[in-house]
């Protein structure tokens, strides 16, 4: 998904592709990784150092890594043709469906892999950049008074309290909003947020 891997391409993208991009991105292509892993495959096994911090076996076996949020499409028993969306800093829509079921691309979506949720089958992921990071960024806005007009007559204490209850009071009053099938609906386009 994030490299751009694919076998067609006999891996990452060419030298020339990757140069028109940024000429240091061409050079940096053959120190870079040949091929892939999927998630089933055991990288070794747990250290003696980390066994012993965690009081568990070296016995334990260590997997290859992934992607966070497919990793929580995983926890959440995602399954072939359903939708799992893993909500965080940005927002993951994740499907997988048999790999010798689906031939073509998706037009539109972040990525298609082999393997990259559930081996063995084709992940999918749509991407929602921002979505946390959007939160934050609003509720910065929202304690730019207090921080820079009121700062000097609320002591630190009384200023992290305020900015702590801006957006839990503003879910408390929306959710005492009376909700119509007429009412009007605003969304956002914040950095291409669907």
């Amino acid at each position: 998904h994030k490299a751009m891997w694919h076998e067609e391409f006999d891996g990452l993208p060419s030298k020339s592709f990757l140069t028109e991009l940024h000429p240091n991105l061409g050079e940096l292509r053959d120190r870079l990784y040949k091929e892939t892993f999927t998630t089933d495959e055991v990288v070794g096994n747990l250290s003696a150092e980390w066994a012993q911090k965690l009081g568990l076996s070296q016995e334990i076996k260590v997997g290859v890594g992934a992607i966070d949020a497919h990793l929580g499409a995983v926890g959440t028993g995602i399954e072939a043709y359903s939708l799992v969306k893993v909500m965080g800093t940005s927002t993951c829509d994740m499907v997988v469906v048999p790999t010798q079921e689906f031939d073509g691309l998706v037009n539109g979506i972040c990525g298609q892999v082999d393997g990259s949720i559930i081996p063995n089958m084709l992940g999918m992921e749509a991407g929602q950049s921002a979505f946390g990071d959007v939160y934050s960024w609003y509720r910065q806005i929202l304690e730019f008074p207090m921080r820079e007009i009121l700062a000097e007559t609320l002591g630190k204490e009384d200023l992290k309290k305020a900015s702590d209850a801006i957006l839990p009071k503003l879910a408390e009053k929306a959710a005492q909003l009376p909700v119509t099938e007429n009412d009007l609906i605003a969304l956002d386009w914040i950095n291409g947020r669907r």
